[in-house]
């Protein structure tokens, strides 16, 4: 108990005085690193680099920018996660977190979250593996609240494996990539060369409707090949459920890195609508780069 509370201590001070500066931190080799570095770029006005940390955001870089352009300083406290399970390729781990803004007004109101920090773990050693927030469910509570208990039950109840969410929620199905007619070009944003040895980022962008959402990314990576496999998560898994006809576009990040300098290829694996088949079919859609 008493190493646990130290623990708490320390990363609390540290979180805290970091958002009180203007100083960048960008940390992404464990969890509560990555939330932080999250608020850190919130607080400095960065947000291309705070929305940069979402796994797969449900909005548009615009549209998170404006919704975020009046948010006061916000100051962490976070309780390092005890838990770290293995699902599919990918390991999940639950932050829970208390965040206090600091208004125009001079008050200050108080929230706590539970944010679902996701990493890959296929042929990737954990120090070369980012940590992204996969989900955060927030709430507002008074300030009369007791911080310790509330941080306690921030994450009660809330699943680390998106297995757990698909068995309770809906199916976990691959990300559609292609409706068999359009340019598919847009759908791997990559650098158009990259330097070998050196960490890249990349998006993929999936499609669907108001039954779906996005579930992350898992990759295998060779000397001058990467294979991603895209997933999403449909409610619309009986026959009676109705879906918002809406077209959605998904985003799907994840980090790659070629030890072979020449031509490298992206492979992205997923399904292609379309046809008698409603579920569609699989698909690969390929990207060359060049590696430096």
């Amino acid at each position: 108990m008493f190493n646990k509370l130290l623990l708490f201590a320390i990363i609390s001070t540290f979180a805290v005085g970091a958002f009180g500066q203007t100083v960048k931190f960008d940390d992404r080799s464990n969890p509560v690193s990555t939330v932080s570095s999250y608020f850190n770029a919130v607080n400095n006005r960065d947000f291309e680099r705070a929305y940069g940390y979402l796994q797969s955001p449900d909005e548009s870089l615009a549209r998170f920018k404006e919704n975020h352009k009046d948010t006061g300083e916000i100051r962490l406290i976070v309780e390092p996660p005890t838990l770290i399970e293995g699902a599919a390729g990918s390991v999940y781990t639950n932050v829970p977190a208390a965040m206090i803004e600091s208004g125009n007004s001079g008050k200050s109101k108080l929230s706590v979250g539970c944010f679902t920090m996701r990493r890959s773990n296929i042929d990737a050693p954990l120090k070369e593996s980012n940590w992204f927030i996969y989900r955060a469910a927030i709430k507002p509570v008074t300030a009369k609240a007791e911080l310790t208990k509330l941080l306690a039950e921030s994450c009660e109840g809330v699943s680390n494996s998106p297995k757990d969410d698909a068995k309770r929620k809906g199916a976990r199905v691959p990300g559609v990539i292609s409706f068999g007619t359009e340019d598919l070009s847009g759908i791997i944003q990559s650098p158009a060369s990259v330097k070998v040895n050196e960490e890249f980022e990349i998006n993929v962008i999936s499609s669907g409707d108001g039954c779906v959402s996005a579930d992350g990314a898992d990759v295998i990576q060779g000397e001058n090949t990467a294979d991603v496999f895209v997933y999403d998560v449909t409610v619309a898994n009986k026959p009676d459920i109705a879906c918002t006809k809406i077209f959605k576009q998904l985003s799907h990040k994840a980090t790659l890195k070629f030890s072979k300098t020449g031509e490298a290829v992206i492979r992205v694996w997923g399904r292609e609508q379309g046809g008698d088949d409603p579920l569609g079919r699989p698909v690969i859609i390929t990207k060359k780069i060049t590696v430096n």
